[in-house]
């Protein structure tokens, strides 16, 4: 039989929701997002996917939580240990071990609002949704430590009723603002490839297998900027993380294409998404950015992006969308040397 972290059997307690979290060190941390996921008012499981750390995080857990895990009732702590293998392969064998009616993942460098994880758990039960989306804040932290209150923002929840268009307009959760029914999701996995972006690449995964989405417009987790790197941004750069969005889209492209749902108007998000790195590819892979832009026209013919910046739109009006980006990005690297203290008007 198996046991919890405390020597509990698992079957003596049936969670609403198993909380995943993927770790890598970080201990302090890690026990702060543990400690706000056992304080919610609901049935609990927490199930920490220790990546190979160095630290002893179970010895840190068992000594933080040895009090409340004692109780009669205590919500459940299991602790599994992999080679270091990445976030996406260890909230896969949190996933694998969930037992909860619903599943939240959460990074250890955040944490869970108090009491929300109730609420979304009756809404999720009201509406039959597969999927519930809230919003979240952001909290940025101080080298030592405090928080930088003027920096605190709160975001709304998305609206993804209509699912993969939704997404491909714009809206998408993060990570920890998604509850996902557990029966839905435990075949559709976290795709190691997707080391950058596999933030946004789940949620497209879930729309792309039919989920029913609702929301529920309040935050439920603080996403924490702090002074060392997340484990959602290690190796983040501006052009690999281009790169990755880039192959999701054409992940998505090729579901949809696969589902023979691939319609005009989805053609046209979908090639409005891949511009939407136009000036990034422009300047660090001016090939790249041609194949893209050719694919973009071999997509949705006749296709015009909507695009905010008035230069680039005058400059793409006279030379053409193909080489009016890339002059764009020539001018303004030669204003940037000009005036470095200064940003370019018309962004």
């Amino acid at each position: 039989m198996e046991h919890c972290a405390e020597g509990l059997p698992v079957n003596d307690f049936a969670p609403d929701v198993s909380v995943v979290i993927p770790v890598y060190n970080r201990a302090a941390l890690l026990v702060r997002a543990v400690s706000s996921c056992l304080a919610q008012p609901c049935r609990v499981e927490v199930i920490v996917v220790d990546d190979g750390s160095t630290e002893n995080l179970r010895a840190a857990l068992e000594t933080r939580f040895a009090a409340a895990l004692a109780s009669d009732r205590p919500p459940r702590l299991r602790i599994h240990r992999q080679e270091n293998q990445g976030q996406c392969v260890a909230r896969n064998l949190g996933l694998s071990k969930a037992t909860g009616e619903f599943t939240k993942f959460l990074d250890s460098d955040d944490e869970l609002l108090p009491g929300v994880l109730a609420e979304e758990v009756r809404t999720a039960r009201q509406t039959a949704c597969d999927a519930l989306v809230t919003g979240w804040e952001e909290r940025t932290f101080r080298p030592d430590g405090t928080e930088d209150m003027s920096k605190r923002r709160t975001r709304p929840a998305p609206d993804l009723r209509n699912g993969i268009d939704d997404m491909l307009r714009g809206q998408a959760p993060c990570t920890s603002s998604a509850l996902y029914r557990t029966d839905f999701i435990r075949n559709l996995k976290w795709d190691p490839a997707w080391f950058l972006k596999g933030d946004w690449a789940y949620p497209l995964t879930v729309c792309l297998a039919g989920a029913r989405f609702a929301s529920l417009d309040v935050p439920s987790y603080a996403y924490v900027q702090h002074g060392g790197a997340r484990m959602t941004d290690l190796g983040a750069t501006m052009l690999p993380s281009t790169r990755a969005r880039q192959a999701i889209l054409g992940m998505v492209e090729r579901k949809l294409r696969e589902q023979d749902a691939l319609t005009e108007p989805r053609r046209r998000l979908l090639a409005q998404y891949y511009y939407r790195d136009c000036q990034v590819l422009a300047e660090h892979d001016p090939e790249e950015w041609q194949r893209v832009w050719s694919h973009c026209r071999d997509l949705c013919p006749g296709f015009r992006p909507a695009e905010s910046n008035r230069i680039v739109r005058l400059l793409s009006a006279v030379l053409g969308i193909p080489a009016g980006v890339p002059a764009y990005v020539r001018m303004k690297k030669i204003y940037f040397r000009l005036f470095p203290r200064r940003g370019p008007t018309g962004s």
